[in-house]
């Protein structure tokens, strides 16, 4: 017992206290950065604004996990599992239909090591600019079984953000329809309007429908909702419907990839966009 607190003690310093160089404002910092409910009101909000200012998110919002599980921040020690988890969320064939991921982001060391450099990327650039969320299963030792990343509004509109080179094992065609300007249709849908960016939801395929995804976009939609501001994705086949039930995505583009025959054929995704809702009503705005 006494073991097993020690362990879980320093693995959440090793979470919190990484080395200077690597380290890019985490999730403890955020906490000590909270603001106390026990301030005068009028600087509580100087204090949110201000935090919502260098985060990019209001601190306020909370996400609302399903009971026995948690969510916070990602850290660089989470590199690894959340490549693992990308892998069970598009590639494992037991679940999942199409092959569509396995030609275009195959399970090789090559894919493994642009997700590392791509996650490293998107964390070091910190919360104003891209925020990644975990999902924490508390009953299997903290193990992290869904992800989600989003990207806050930005005042000149989308930015260009990091990126890792494709591995050279890729197909370029595929890469550039996935994750190149081709497939980015928010410039032509929102232009420079401020707007939420959802880029990815992850979920194991073990822990599905168990409600993961929905506290991950939860969360932004009612940042988005908080602000007046739209939330733009990317949907899968399979998500979109599931994304349009329960937050009022609508469909706004498709995208169309090549066409691979010989390996899984004809493949398509869609921009989605959810108008932002009226705070205090059900309404939903015209975008």
């Amino acid at each position: 017992m006494l073991a097993d607190i020690a362990r879980r003690t320093t693995l959440g310093l090793c979470r919190s206290f990484l080395p200077r160089e690597f380290q890019q404002q985490n999730s403890f910092i955020f906490k000590l950065s909270y603001p106390r409910r026990n301030l005068h009101l009028s600087k509580w909000r100087t204090a949110s604004e201000n935090a919502i200012k260098r985060l990019g998110y209001d601190i306020n919002i909370r996400h609302n996990p399903p009971q026995g599980f948690s969510i916070r921040e990602a850290t660089f020690v989470d590199i690894e599992e959340i490549t693992d988890l990308w892998f069970k969320s598009f590639n494992d064939r037991r679940y999942i239909s199409s092959n569509f991921f396995d030609v275009a982001m195959p399970e090789s060391q090559a894919t493994r090591d642009f997700l590392r450099d791509l996650l490293s990327m998107s964390i070091r650039v910190g919360p104003s600019k891209l925020v990644t969320h975990v999902v924490e299963d508390l009953s299997n030792d903290g193990k992290i079984v869904a992800c989600g990343q989003f990207s806050p509004p930005q005042p000149d509109g989308p930015v260009d953000l990091p990126f890792p080179e494709f591995p050279k094992e890729w197909d370029l065609e595929i890469a550039d329809a996935l994750w190149g300007k081709k497939s980015d249709s928010r410039t032509l849908l929102l232009g420079k309007q401020p707007h939420w960016w959802g880029i990815f939801v992850l979920v194991d395929t073990e822990y599905q429908r168990k409600g993961l995804a929905f506290p991950l976009m939860d969360w932004a939609c009612r940042q988005a909702d908080a602000t007046g501001t739209p939330m733009y994705g990317i949907g899968t086949p399979m998500g979109y419907p599931y994304w349009k039930k329960h937050f009022g995505f609508r469909e706004r583009k498709m995208l169309d990839f090549p066409v691979r025959p010989e390996t899984y054929g004809v493949y398509y995704m869609v921009s989605i966009v959810r108008p932002p809702r009226v705070a205090g009503t059900s309404s939903i705005l015209q975008v």
